[in-house]
């Protein structure tokens, strides 16, 4: 939980989330860290050379935490808003951070993917929630593709002393922000002012005022390291990807063994080599990479991706389905329902797909890989593992036509930064509603700071009213366990749901179905309560939305929501849908309800002092009669 307090519909609750017992944070960004040095923008410094980038313990994969790089006053040119960068055979930058990207002489390797230098920029979001990229000087394979930009800031580069030459330019789209709402995230941007993580040699010093730093010397953030199996899977992959362009590769493993990481190189690999449109389909709800929180999804890509990925920013052919839980055991039986219908939108003989899992593996998880298989029947299956003795039991129980084993990755040993999943939903549903689509750009300035649409709703089931009423028809929850349609303000205020939109014919048939069964509750001044499932196929999933009151006078719910309500207003105005919301178990960071700037201030029946009656925590005594 995000909150400490439990709300009305989280009391319903009948299923622990050991999701965050799994693995537990070991770094809050609100946590007290080495004191800041106040520094400015300084000239250009000369820094000793620190060889040791590459590091690994006894029997332990290899960790990347910071460059292998020299500066000097000749290789590193800082612009007002840009720095260029003098690369050697050999080095290779790690910059934290986001930034626009362009090559300017010779080629260089992002991660496992070669860019050759050209005017086209490439936007990387390189956030220590998951790996940092590494820009590495690379060999020039077609001299065909080679578009150098010289000039004289930079022609001093062009020597053979230099092998590639990269412009990094500031990118500030409101995402540095984020600390300023969510402070347990606040140095996942490396030049906050509010920042505890400024420190370092005087050249990291010298990027206080751009949005990336360079990481110069060892850090607690990681780097993506491709080793030899890696990198040996990965071409074999990709070749057989070229030789059939219809594979379907799975990959599967525990939590924290490199999972998302390696699929993520993979798809970059493949598109890199031009194959043509690549699915994909993320099905892990708890930690989903391409989808909404919360829900899973089918999407196609073109362009590698590098850094953290925002799918709301994207304009993907999207088809995305809401579970509501971070856990498929909440629902299994729905979300194996909903998993089936995504891969059934595949074509099995001529489309690339690659395949997010969870990872879970033992359990359920069997249970939900067994109907993924056989379902998808997966040309590879990509078994990431750190070698245990019952990985016969669970690759024995697959359907699969070929297994890559790959070692998984670990960092145990090394002092790296690690965020809870809570964190990084967390940071999911900030992101996702602190965007705004018009202005390309975040803002985390609280919701509660903003006006929230208004949403008329209907309070009859009557038929013919219904079917007439352009606004909202009902709500459904996910998992009601017989709510009292008199809780539901209690339930919904301040709730994370799911906005559904239905064609008239088909909310007719729901309408329908649910009356005939006697699954509409409707009590005034209370919104329409739905308990038949919707049916995913034909209720299609718009976005998230936050509530934040319902006006039972009036009629209205007020909520926030980035998506783009133009057209959903003009297609509800023309009776052509219907909306309908949804509540699974979502949950918003308390942040947000209960901002910074908010929660410092006084506020009515609120103390924040322990004293008093009643104000300290009482633990339950459980020794009693253990003694004789």
């Amino acid at each position: 939980m995000s909150r400490s307090s439990i709300s009305a519909f989280a009391a319903l609750s009948t299923v622990d989330d050991d999701d965050d017992e799994l693995i537990r944070y070991e770094q809050s960004d609100e946590e007290t860290q080495t004191a800041v040095a106040d520094v400015g923008q300084q000239e250009v410094p000369v820094a000793q050379p620190y060889v040791p980038a590459v590091s690994a313990a006894t029997n332990a994969s290899v960790v990347i935490n910071c460059s292998r790089f020299t500066p000097t006053a000749q290789n590193v040119i800082y612009g007002s808003d840009y720095v260029i960068v003098g690369l050697n055979a050999g080095e290779f930058l790690m910059v934290k951070g986001q930034y626009s990207l362009k090559i300017q002489r010779g080629a260089v390797q992002i991660d496992s993917v070669l860019y050759h230098s050209s005017q086209e920029p490439i936007q990387i979001h390189a956030l220590p929630i998951s790996s940092i990229p590494i820009i590495s000087a690379a060999q020039v394979t077609d001299h065909s593709l080679v578009e150098d930009t010289i000039s004289p800031e930079n022609e001093h580069l062009f020597s053979s002393e230099y092998k590639s030459v990269v412009r990094i330019d500031n990118v500030f789209d409101g995402l540095e922000k984020l600390g300023l709402l969510y402070p347990q995230l606040k140095n996942i941007h490396p030049n906050r002012e509010d920042n505890d993580e400024f420190v370092g040699s005087e050249f990291e010093k010298s990027f206080y005022s751009y949005s990336f730093r360079l990481l110069h010397t060892p850090s607690n953030n990681l780097g993506t390291y491709i080793n030899k199996d890696w990198k040996s899977a990965l071409n074999g992959l990709v070749e057989d990807a070229e030789a059939s362009q219809s594979i379907r590769v799975l990959v599967i493993g525990g939590k924290n063994t490199g999972k998302s990481t390696f699929l993520r190189l993979l798809l970059d690999q493949i598109l890199s080599r031009e194959l043509g449109i690549t699915k994909l389909l993320d099905i892990d709800p708890g930690q989903p990479e391409y989808s909404l929180p919360d829900s899973i999804s089918l999407t196609s890509h073109e362009n590698p991706i590098h850094g953290v990925y925002f799918p709301f920013t994207r304009k993907t052919t999207t088809e995305a389905r809401f579970i509501g839980f971070n856990s498929p055991q909440r629902q299994p039986l729905q979300y194996i329902s909903q998993l089936k219908q995504l891969a059934e939108q595949v074509n099995m003989d001529s489309d690339l797909l690659l395949i997010n899992s969870p990872g879970w593996i033992k359990g359920f998880g069997i249970e939900i890989l067994k109907e993924l298989t056989a379902t998808v029947n997966p040309t590879h299956l990509v078994y990431l593992s750190h070698g245990r003795d019952d990985d016969n039991e669970l690759l024995n129980s697959l359907k699969y036509e070929k297994l890559v084993f790959v070692p998984a990755f670990t960092s145990r040993g090394y002092d790296i930064v690690r965020y809870s999943p809570t964190q990084i939903r967390n940071f999911r549903f900030l992101s996702y509603f602190h965007y705004n689509y018009q202005e390309k750009r975040f803002d985390f300035e609280p919701l509660l700071a903003k006006s929230p649409y208004k949403v008329s709703y209907i309070d009859t089931g009557k038929r013919d009213k219904i079917l007439s009423f352009s606004g909202l028809t009902g709500v459904f929850f996910l998992d009601s366990a017989n709510i009292n349609q008199q809780d539901l303000i209690e339930c919904l205020e301040t709730q994370i749901v799911a906005i559904f939109e239905l064609e008239y014919d088909e909310f007719q048939n729901y309408y329908d179905e649910m009356s005939a069964r006697g699954q509409i509750d409707s009590l005034e001044p209370y919104p329409n309560l739905f308990r038949g499932s919707l049916d995913p196929a034909t209720a299609i999933f718009r976005g998230l939305a936050l509530i934040h009151s319902i006006d039972t006078e009036n009629k209205f719910i007020n909520l926030y929501t980035p998506i783009k309500i133009s057209n959903l207003v003009a297609s509800l105005a023309a009776n052509e849908t219907k909306l309908i919301l949804a509540k699974g178990r979502s949950e918003m960071p308390w942040e947000e309800i209960v901002p910074k700037m908010v929660s410092k201030s006084r506020l009515p029946y609120v103390s924040y002092t322990s004293s008093g009656k009643g104000a300290k925590s009482v633990n339950v005594r459980r020794n009693i009669q253990r003694k004789k």
